[in-house]
């Protein structure tokens, strides 16, 4: 059963997974569990901008899509490309919309990765690299446009460079597994350089990963603070997800690009489950 064109050309999936980074940075800025209705618009914001960056991906991919991705939404007809194109504009409109509501900070971060969003899409779509440290980047900045309502960055910022450098390492490993895919259409790292030199490259973001999940410990130990970052959970559940990034990289040196894909997005989703158990603990 295929879903709503609407709502299949977002990914809605990592559109909800993006609104709950934001939630989570959010409450990590208060080290308490806090709702407001400014929670309600950051997580629209990123759900909408989300979606308007696979939209628009989508509208600006359509000719690729058509020869090698005949099942989405542009290629199937399901949607026209004008359609998919307005569409992509008024959700970035909207996620804007939602995040000026909460105030201005949060409301240059939502235009900055909005016009990034549409720029690689529109102008680089085809320098895939380019495109990995924007999706990297605003997957990590989820965290800290969820703690612009406190204004408090220091703990998100830390977990921020964690998860950029994690998603590095997984688009790094997906470009590997599209490697023949992608000849011909986009231009990615594993096509520039060997194998070799882009494997020591995710083992350096990975490394960067594991390491900055504990570095809300080491400081929060030094500084003897009272926060969830010391709990018994926290550490445990970000040395799961660690583990499974260090598992990731294994099944890369193996060659099985696919299982290593699946693995390191599990860990990134594990470190999230993470990150949210340091304010209930």
């Amino acid at each position: 059963m295929k879903l709503n064109p609407f709502i299949e050309i977002l990914r809605p999936f990592n559109c909800v997974i993006a609104g709950f980074a934001t939630f989570i940075g959010y409450l990590i800025s208060f080290s308490y569990f806090n709702l407001s209705i400014e929670l309600l618009f950051l997580a629209l914001a990123s759900f909408f901008i989300c979606g308007a960056g696979q939209a628009v991906n989508d509208f600006f991919d359509r000719d690729i899509d058509a020869k090698t991705k005949k099942h989405k939404v542009i290629p199937s007809k399901r949607m026209n490309e004008r359609t998919a194109f307005f569409y992509s504009i008024f959700l970035f409109f909207v996620g804007v919309i939602f995040a000026f509501l909460v105030n201005f900070s949060a409301f240059i971060i939502a235009l900055i990765f909005s016009i990034l969003l549409f720029a690689y899409s529109a102008f680089m779509q085809k320098y895939k690299y380019i495109g990995n440290f924007i999706v990297a980047f605003g997957t990590g900045f989820t965290l800290i446009f969820g703690a612009s309502v406190s204004g408090n960055y220091f703990f998100a910022s830390i977990l921020a460079l964690s998860a950029v450098a994690a998603n590095l390492g997984r688009e790094l490993i997906k470009d590997i597994e599209d490697l023949k895919g992608d000849k011909g259409f986009k231009i990615t790292l594993p096509q520039l350089l060997n194998l070799n030199s882009v494997s020591y490259l995710v083992f350096f973001y990975l490394i960067i990963a594991i390491i900055s999940s504990y570095f809300p410990v080491i400081f929060s130990f030094i500084t003897k603070s009272s926060n969830g970052f010391l709990s018994t959970p926290y550490i445990l559940i970000i040395t799961t997800a660690n583990f499974l990034f260090v598992y990731s990289f294994r099944l890369l040196v193996k060659r099985s690009y696919s299982m290593a894909s699946k693995f390191a997005k599990t860990a990134m989703f594990v470190a999230l489950i993470g990150f949210l158990s340091s304010v209930f603990f």
